[in-house]
C-alpha cells in the first residue's frame, strides 16, 4: 500500500521563534482600553463623575462659612470621599483627586463619627440643590467633550444643563423657596443656561 507523507515545514526553526517573540512583544506593548485614564495628571476630564467631585469640592468652604449643620455635611462627605476614591483609582496621577479628598477627610476628622446624621442643610444652601450640581456638571463636561470632539456626549451634557437650569429659573421666578440664594448664584444660573442652550444649538450640528 502507497503510504502519504506530509512534508516537514522547511521553515527555520530559528525563524518561527522570532515570529513567536515578535507577536508577544506586540501583545505586551499594547495597553488596557483604558490606560491613558491611568496617566492623566491634570486638567478638565471628560468625566461627569469628576465634574460633580468638582462642584462638591467647592461647596464645601461656603457651607462651613454659613455654618451648615454639621451632621449635614458630614454625611455629604461620605459619599463625596467615596467618590473620590472611585475617580482616584481611575485616574492615580491626578494631582487635584488627592486634593480634594485630602481636604475632605481633614474635615471628617474634625466633625469625629458622633454626629447627628438627621442634620439637615439649612434653607439657601446651595450645596443642597441638585438641579444646581447637574447643570454645572453639564456644562463643563460637555465643554471638556466638544473639546475632544465627541459631539454626542456634549450634546446630552449641554441638554442636561439646560434642562436643570430651566427647572431653576421656573423656580426663581415662582419664588420657590429662593429666599437665601445669592443674586450672584441667581445670575449665574440665568448665564448658564443661556450659553448652554447656544452650546446645545452650536453642538446639535456637529452630533
Amino acid at each position: 500500500m502507497k503510504r502519504w507523507v506530509v512534508p516537514a515545514s522547511r521553515t527555520p526553526v530559528w525563524v518561527l521563534a522570532f515570529v513567536v517573540l515578535a507577536l508577544a512583544a506586540t501583545a505586551l506593548r499594547a495597553g488596557g482600553l483604558y490606560d491613558d485614564d491611568k496617566n492623566v495628571t491634570s486638567g478638565d476630564l471628560k468625566d461627569r463623575d469628576y465634574w460633580r467631585a468638582k462642584w462638591a469640592y467647592e461647596q464645601i468652604d461656603p457651607a462651613i462659612k454659613e455654618h451648615q449643620p454639621e451632621g449635614a455635611i458630614g454625611m455629604a462627605l461620605i459619599s463625596e470621599v467615596r467618590l473620590l476614591d472611585d475617580l482616584i483609582k481611575k485616574y492615580p496621577k491626578y494631582e487635584d483627586l488627592k486634593k480634594w479628598r485630602d481636604k475632605e477627610v481633614a474635615i471628617q476628622k474634625k466633625i469625629g463619627e458622633d454626629f447627628n446624621r438627621h442634620d439637615s442643610f439649612k434653607p439657601g444652601c446651595l450645596w443642597n440643590e441638585y438641579a444646581y450640581r447637574e447643570a454645572y456638571v453639564g456644562l463643563n463636561c460637555g465643554k471638556a467633550a466638544a473639546a475632544d470632539k465627541d459631539w454626542p456626549m456634549a450634546l446630552d451634557c449641554f441638554r442636561e444643563s439646560s434642562k436643570q437650569c430651566g427647572f431653576l429659573l421656573k423656580r426663581i421666578d415662582d419664588n420657590d423657596h429662593v429666599d437665601n440664594w445669592p443674586d450672584s448664584f441667581k445670575q449665574w444660573v440665568r448665564d448658564t443656561k443661556e450659553e448652554a442652550d447656544k452650546l446645545r444649538d452650536e453642538t446639535q450640528k456637529k452630533a
